[in-house]
């Protein structure tokens, strides 16, 4: 059916069909498939170049902060089982947590019984131990009386 429409054609207008017909193809395939892998891949290589540079800065200041935070965080954590103490009173006066006892296991070690307190309070208590470089050697939560509410054995210790 084509062929016989080609056939049909003057010879002029057959160069003219055979010369456009291939460059039409090749416009088409540049258009529809080449144009946009090549784009796609210039865009995916500035985004990579991007990313590199914000990968090295956030290495680079991350380098800054953690130096700066284990300088501080030395500062606050405890020497001794005294102090230990002292800052875990202070961390959970600052949770509104109730101490039910408090006992020393050993030279470095203290054991504490919290009876029904919330459990929000006693995770952003271990989150502080933490923070405070504060050993947490055993934890036991039970499921205290009332919804949202646990019963905790904590033993700490310092950190080294």
């Amino acid at each position: 059916m084509l062929r016989e429409k080609f056939y049909a054609l003057s010879l002029r207008e057959q160069r003219i069909v055979t010369i456009t017909v291939p460059v039409v193809v090749a416009m088409l395939c540049w258009l529809l498939l080449l144009k946009p892998m090549l784009d796609n891949r210039a865009q995916l290589q500035l985004s990579s170049a991007k990313n590199q540079q914000q990968l090295s800065w956030m290495q680079q200041n991350a380098n800054r902060v953690s130096g700066a935070w284990l300088s501080s965080n030395d500062a606050d954590s405890p020497k001794d089982q005294s102090q230990l103490r002292q800052v875990m009173n202070q961390l959970l006066k600052a949770q509104n947590i109730s101490i039910q006892r408090i006992q020393n296991v050993n030279e470095k070690d203290v054991s504490y019984r919290l009876d029904n307190s919330d459990f929000n309070n006693i995770l952003q208590l271990l989150k502080s131990c933490q923070d405070r470089n504060i050993q947490i050697v055993q934890l036991q939560l039970t499921k205290g009386k009332n919804i949202g509410k646990v019963n905790t054995r904590l033993t700490i210790a310092i950190q080294g």
